[in-house]
């Protein structure tokens, strides 16, 4: 084989096979007689690694260039180092330095094979930018720490532009600093440089507006409610955390999603189930999360029967009451008929004359005897008489607290004061459940009771106990909706339906499986990932930071001239890429 007689692998392979004599086969000494191939019409190979590879091929190129063996890492430093390198080159052009365009000429020839891997490129973008920003932002900090105001504006300005004209000039510089292979032109460097740099600003803009979308843009009386709710235990998603316009319009379009619409109802779901158990917590119900008969008889017969035992204990002094009571009918007699206003005066009669048969005493059993007429009353058919019933059923309970504390019982007292709140809650509580049955507690309607003139001391002036009121007004603000659905959203999906169809069966036609499935899956994948995005918990804090590095006011010098010199550092870093193929 080494006279240079071509080499036919099949049959070498065949006569091994039929344990043939054959002269042992040397790859050198074959790789010496072929490169004379253009005398005997063969094909010429190189030696890599012990095996043949065709002269002039990418694999052989790869081998005999310097870059082979290198790490990404490595060439990503190299061409950072590139990047310097070529400032310096660039500053001694402008100065007219000796051998200068040698210099320059030689480093573009040297470093061809550098420019020509994604790392090498990906290093010298890297370089680049911190060449443009850092210098620059860091002497702009220090003029402006020496009193040099203007200076330090100017030169941070370079950094991290804020207007199109200052982004088009930093361009600019960067662009003149480049250095300039023979047969290239500054100026069109420096031009090219001042129009990239207006564009780095339009795309910070853009940043910091795309993420501003995202962010925390929650007011005062927002944010007050996401933590009433927090502290409640009620989940909040992430639209509902940050008030952000595209967390909400994002949740619209999963809640009209057919992939995902069940899985949003059934955390609306959830959620509901933690605003009930909310709500019911403040009549001292822990279990429940939903404001069911059973329920709610259970929470009035507890409350009901701590009345009881104080009465057993403390008999009412009418003294405490009589007082009450007379202004409640003199309130009753201005808004009820006088079919009303006689069965709300028969009551109070037959509360004096419990007292009077008692020594001006109301015990314990005349105590539950009044309570279960006033309680009829109250869950009746008359709302207007109810509403009475109620008053003067609040009265005896103050008229029982009030004994309990003229009688030094310190601990009845503070019994009765938590008992009276969570009653008067659960009477708010039952206009606001949901008359369907499914013990659901209405957040807008708990708003609206809170607000009617009986609860103003408390939803107005915040006088008392605002726990129900404050659960109210936060439920009512976050977990309502009050994005608009038009139907767009539904419309845009009804649309994509039939390209989407037509996509696949394309696919299908042409025979790219793997096409399908791919697309199939992302369609598939990318809503759910969406929708998990929106419902967790830790992706506030995420958004939050994204919404401060992009907004333009805040953003700091190296992430805003980063985001700005980008499009002109990696259309240096391609420039030199796209030479060095060629």
């Amino acid at each position: 084989m080494a006279d240079g007689t071509d080499f036919d692998p099949l049959a070498y392979s065949q006569s091994q096979v039929d344990g043939q004599a054959t002269p042992a086969f040397d790859p050198l000494a074959y790789s010496q007689s072929a490169s004379d191939a253009g005398k005997r019409g063969g094909k010429s190979y190189d030696v890599i690694d012990g095996k043949l590879v065709p002269t002039g091929s990418a694999e052989a190129k790869a081998a005999q260039s310097p870059t082979s063996g290198m790490s990404s890492a490595d060439l990503a430093m190299a061409g950072a180092g590139k990047a310097q390198v070529d400032m310096y080159h660039g500053v001694r052009q402008l100065l007219g330095a000796t051998g200068a365009q040698s210099d320059v000429d030689n480093a573009a020839a040297r470093d061809k094979p550098l420019m020509a891997t994604p790392a090498g490129v990906t290093g010298y973008v890297g370089g680049s930018l911190a060449d443009a920003v850092i210098p620059a932002g860091l002497a702009g900090k220090a003029a402006q720490a020496a009193g040099l105001a203007r200076t330090g504006a100017a030169l941070t300005g370079l950094a991290n532009p804020t207007t199109y004209a200052m982004g088009a000039l930093s361009g600019a510089a960067q662009g003149a600093l480049q250095p300039v292979e023979t047969g290239d032109s500054r100026t069109l460097n420096t031009a090219g440089g001042a129009a990239m740099g207006a564009a780095g600003n339009a795309i910070a803009r853009g940043v910091g507006a795309a993420t501003g979308l995202a962010a925390d843009k929650l007011g005062d009386s927002a944010s007050r409610a996401v933590k009433a709710l927090q502290d409640a235990g009620v989940p909040l998603d992430a639209a509902q955390r940050t008030g952000s316009m595209l967390w909400n319009r994002a949740k619209v379009m999963l809640g009209d999603h057919p992939l995902t619409a069940g899985a949003q109802a059934d955390f609306a779901d959830m959620q509901q189930k933690a605003v009930n158990k909310a709500f019911l917590s403040t009549t001292g119900e822990t279990a429940a999360n939903s404001a069911t008969p059973d329920v709610m008889n259970r929470i009035r017969t507890r409350l009901g029967q701590t009345y009881d035992d104080i009465a057993d204990r403390t008999s009412v002094d009418y003294n405490h009451i009589e007082g009450p009571l007379s202004d409640v009918l003199n309130n009753a007699r201005l808004r009820l008929n006088d079919a009303q206003f006689g069965t709300i005066q028969r009551n109070v009669d037959d509360i004096v004359n419990k007292a009077s048969q008692n020594g001006g005493m109301i015990n314990g059993d005349q105590f539950k005897n009044v309570k279960m007429t006033l309680d009829k009353l109250s869950g009746g058919g008359d709302s207007d008489v109810g509403d009475v019933a109620r008053d003067i059923r609040e009265t005896m309970n103050n008229g029982l607290l009030q004994t309990a504390a003229d009688k030094g019982n310190q601990a009845d007292v503070d019994l009765l004061k938590k008992t009276n709140q969570q009653y008067r809650n659960m009477k708010t509580i039952e206009g606001a459940i949901d008359k369907q049955g499914s013990g659901d507690i209405s957040p807008a309607r708990m708003t609206s009771i809170m607000g009617q003139k009986a609860n103003r001391s408390v939803s107005i002036y915040g006088q008392g106990d605002t726990s129900l009121s404050d659960l109210a007004k936060a439920s009512n603000e976050l977990i309502t909706s009050h994005t608009p659905n038009s139907g767009t959203p539904a419309r845009l999906m009804n649309l994509a339906t039939l390209p989407a169809i037509g996509a696949i069966a394309g696919g299908v036609k042409e025979g790219d499986w793997k096409g399908v499935g791919e697309g199939a899956a992302a369609g598939i994948a990318l809503p759910y990932i969406a929708q998990k995005a929106l419902n967790a918990r830790g992706l506030t804090g995420a958004t939050n930071v994204l919404g401060s590095l992009g907004a333009k006011s805040s953003m700091p010098v190296a992430a805003g001239g980063a985001v700005q010199h980008l499009p002109l550092s990696a259309i240096f870093g391609l420039r030199d890429a796209a030479k060095a193929d060629n």
